[in-house]
């Protein structure tokens, strides 16, 4: 039985072989790293566990609820229309949300500690009913807290902890969201410069800009994620040529800034032009980098752990706080104020690492859509200047930084003789 990990790395794709309990990895490029192997490994073992004929109803590992996490961030995706808009503005969301709360990725998330928690609050549950029916001696301890005291003098320091996480997560989602936004940008701004400044004879070269800008926001993209299959999303965009000689660079972005690089030099464009296509290549490679700082460099681990200890100290201890005042309520009582400390910390662990939840798939076919309409309509936008500028327009477009300058009013007048009083 083969199954494949759906994972590009170097245009190879990397294939494993599970007969029963056993998986063997056959084949994965050398240039993956050690987080991409473990990533496929647990995939497989997911995929080959589950659908297995002689296991159809088996209880999922914590390790197979991690990669379904994982798999599910593809669908955090979203791209909201006006409909979109309008539901989420709606008056009836809270009924809505509260009615799909068990069918919540961020609950089957916390599946594991939230079932951990209730174990701890049965067991102490069953004790004090023990207790109460005289089946426990009477002199063993009462397992219970005296309420507030523990929460009083730690919910400061959770709150800022918690604070802190989600704030800084969402402040990494929105650089990350910021960063795409003005790469797009800077391809248009480099396409369209290059459709005006271009002779529109060199068909060619103005097509391969276009088509390099593209394959720029489309390799950056898979550069940035796990799942994403790069020779499908450069079919029909690259030649096979120009694919292989993409496919042979380690970092690809930075080859096809290198491509572009070659073809603002080959335009034979002047002074001003050339510094203003280069400033947006560097602009480009410098979003590049932001974005590479982003997904290398998470959050203070130190931020994260001690966040993780505090919740899972604190909401271990619950049900003991709880019991006095929610006696056989104990239970769902602490698993619900669990959910709601832990969901929180959750959230911002989900956006954390941007990239796999922003929908960078559409960013890239909107961008795609736009830069080619950009060289359709290059002739066109040419052609209904030249007809209503005349022969002013074949002046002041062949060198458009240079003669859109008004003249000086000593120009104006140099020809003039120049009256000198006694």
């Amino acid at each position: 039985m083969v199954l494949s990990a759906g994972l590009r790395a170097g245009g190879n794709r990397s294939c494993f072989l599970g007969s029963g309990h056993q998986l063997q990895l056959l084949s994965l490029p050398c240039c993956v790293n050690r987080r991409t192997r473990r990533y496929a490994e647990l995939r497989c073992k997911a995929l080959v566990r589950g659908f297995l004929p002689d296991r159809p109803n088996r209880t999922r590992t914590p390790e197979e609820v991690d990669i379904g996490k994982e798999e599910s961030r593809r669908y955090r995706r979203t791209v909201f229309t006006f409909d979109d808009w309008a539901a989420h503005r709606s008056a009836s969301r809270y009924g809505r949300h509260l009615k799909d709360v068990f069918t919540s990725r961020i609950v089957r998330g916390l599946a594991t500690p939230l079932l951990s928690v209730m174990t701890v609050a049965s067991v102490i549950t069953v004790y004090h009913l023990l207790k109460d029916i005289n089946i426990v001696p009477a002199e063993w301890p009462s397992l219970t807290l005296t309420p507030g005291e523990p929460f009083s003098q730690t919910s400061f320091a959770l709150s800022l902890l918690l604070v802190f996480r989600t704030n800084t997560s969402f402040s990494r989602w929105q650089d990350a969201r910021t960063i795409w936004g003005g790469m797009l940008q800077k391809c248009r701004d480099l396409v369209r410069q290059s459709m005006i400044w271009v002779d529109p004879e060199l068909h060619d070269m103005r097509n391969m800009v276009v088509r390099w800008s593209i394959a720029l926001l489309y390799t950056t993209k898979c550069h940035l994620r796990q799942d994403s299959d790069i020779e499908e999303d450069l079919k029909g965009l690259l030649t096979e040529d120009e694919q292989q000689e993409l496919f042979r660079a380690e970092h690809q972005p930075q080859f096809i800034l290198h491509v572009l690089g070659e073809l603002v030099l080959a335009m034979s464009a002047n002074e001003g032009q050339l510094t203003m296509l280069e400033q947006n290549l560097v602009a480009l490679s410098d979003n590049i980098g932001a974005c590479e700082m982003l997904l290398k460099t998470p959050i203070p681990l130190s931020y994260t752990r001690h966040t993780s200890r505090v919740l899972v100290i604190l909401v271990s201890a619950l049900p003991i706080i709880l019991w006095d005042q929610c006696r056989y309520a104990t239970a769902p009582v602490s698993a619900i104020i669990s959910f709601l400390l832990l969901g929180i910390e959750e959230i911002g662990v989900q956006i954390e690492e941007p990239f796999s939840i922003l929908p960078l798939d559409n960013v890239c076919e909107t961008a795609k859509e736009g830069l080619f309409e950009l060289e359709r309509q290059a002739g066109r936008v040419h052609g209904l200047v030249m007809d209503t500028t005349k022969p002013v327009a074949k002046t002041r477009f062949k060198f458009p930084l240079y003669n859109s300058m008004p003249p000086s009013p000593s120009s104006n007048n140099s020809n003039q003789p120049v009256e000198v009083s006694s």
